[in-house]
Parts: structure tokens; C-alpha cells; sequence
């Protein structure tokens, strides 16, 4: 395997900052399109135009999500999208470059890089002066991406799974509990009458580890249906345990 080495930003791709326009929320209302518009954490919009084409690499400048990193500070923009100037664009060398910048910005801590104590921001400069570690080998480099790509597309693959099962168990749930029960006639029962014990003003703490008893929260049921994953089990004591 080949050494690694620092890389500057700018070794990597090009910045295409000047070519960005921001729009007020007025100006896109006038111009709805089909055209995606990004701004620092994502699409905000979309409008009737586009000033970039190809796949890019989008890299958050401003706002509070460069420290709470609620949704990730760089993502790949691709096809025709217009950009404002809340968010750097980067075209990238290589396909795998980009690639590698985004899995590399989702684990970097920026806040030594980031200014401003009120409205956080990675200027320009910051930015470039940023060390990207990576192989020095191209071919090393293309490799690792690929190997990131497939896991993320894989990934993917679960994530769709997941929601597939998710409604088809709602689908079976609806069908058993609601549309056959009253062709059955099933009878019509309170949850005092199925649940041990009601407590109010429970105190105790919750917890996700699967000691104790399940207890149901108002906030566990959406639309007459329970959300049996976001059941937290109660925190007892070491001498209460033998009681559930």
C-alpha cells in the first residue's frame, strides 16, 4: 500500500463559488420549476432553472448544522441544480474524489475550522486550509471509494427493506385489527382490562435495554396503532427485578 499524504482541498477539484446565486424565498415563489435548489444542508427548493450541471460536491458554509451536524455539512449534487451561497461547490477531479470528500467531511470535526460564536461559519479560507488525508495512490484511492460506495448501497437496499416490511406489518395490523375485526365482530375491550397494572405519574426512568417491564406511553400511539419499537422498558432497581 502507498503512504498516505495531506491533500488541500483545492488539490482535489476546483471551487465554483462565483458562479453561485442566491434567490430570495420571493424570487423562487414567482419561478417553481422542476430544477433542484440547495442550500447549506440540502435541497431547499425548486425552481424553472439551473446554473450547474454534472455531479458536484456541496460543502456546508454556514449555519448552526456545522456544529450539531444534524444532517451531514457535505453531500454530492447531481444532474442540472442551481446553488445560493450558503453552501461551497466543489467539482472534483475524479467521480471517486468526490466520493471520498463527503465520507471524509461526515467524520471530520470542523469547529476548529469554523468561526462565528453566533451564526457558525467555514469560510473560503477555512476551508482550503482544511488536511484531507488520502493514499497518495490513485488507484488506491478508487479502490476505497468503491469499497464505501458499495456499503452505502447497501445500506440503502436495507433502509428501502425496512420500510417495505413497515408497511406491509401496518397493512396486516389494519386488516387484522380493524377491517376483519369488525366483520368478526371481535369484542371491544379498555386497556384496563388487558394491562396488570395502570401507574400515573410515572417517575422512573426509561430505558432501551430489555430489563424490566414495557410500559406504553400516550406518545407510543399514533393513529390507534402502537409503535411497539419505541416502547422504552421501566429502570428497576436490583431487588425489584425478580418481581416482572
Amino acid at each position: 500500500m502507498s503512504e498516505w499524504q495531506d491533500f488541500k482541498i483545492e488539490e482535489l477539484g476546483k471551487l465554483q463559488n462565483s458562479r453561485r446565486i442566491p434567490l430570495s424565498s420571493t424570487q423562487r415563489s414567482i419561478r417553481p420549476g422542476e430544477y433542484p435548489y440547495y442550500g447549506a444542508s440540502g435541497i431547499v427548493d425548486y425552481i424553472d432553472d439551473f446554473i450547474f450541471e454534472g455531479d458536484h460536491v456541496l460543502i456546508s458554509e454556514d449555519g448552526e448544522n456545522l456544529r450539531t451536524r444534524k444532517t451531514p455539512i457535505a453531500f454530492k449534487a447531481s444532474g442540472k441544480f442551481w446553488v445560493n451561497n450558503h453552501a461551497h461547490i466543489l467539482k472534483c477531479n475524479t467521480d471517486y474524489l468526490g466520493k471520498l470528500v463527503v465520507y471524509y467531511f461526515s467524520q471530520l470535526d470542523v469547529n476548529e475550522f469554523v468561526t462565528g460564536a453566533v451564526q457558525p461559519k467555514l469560510n473560503k479560507a477555512s476551508l482550503c486550509s482544511i488536511p484531507i488525508s488520502l493514499p497518495s495512490c490513485p488507484n488506491e484511492q478508487r479502490a476505497i471509494a468503491g469499497v464505501l460506495s458499495s456499503l452505502d448501497d447497501k445500506i440503502d437496499l436495507l433502509h428501502r427493506q425496512n420500510k417495505t416490511l413497515e408497511a406491509l406489518a401496518q397493512t396486516l395490523f389494519r386488516q387484522w385489527f380493524v377491517e376483519e375485526a369488525s366483520v368478526i365482530r371481535w369484542p371491544v375491550k379498555r386497556i384496563a382490562d388487558v394491562v396488570e397494572n395502570i401507574q400515573y405519574g410515572f417517575t422512573q426512568s426509561a430505558t432501551n435495554e430489555m430489563v424490566g417491564p414495557k410500559f406504553l406511553r400516550i406518545t407510543d400511539i399514533q393513529g390507534g396503532v402502537v409503535n411497539w419499537d419505541s416502547v422504552p422498558y421501566c429502570v428497576a432497581k436490583e431487588d425489584e427485578i425478580s418481581k416482572y
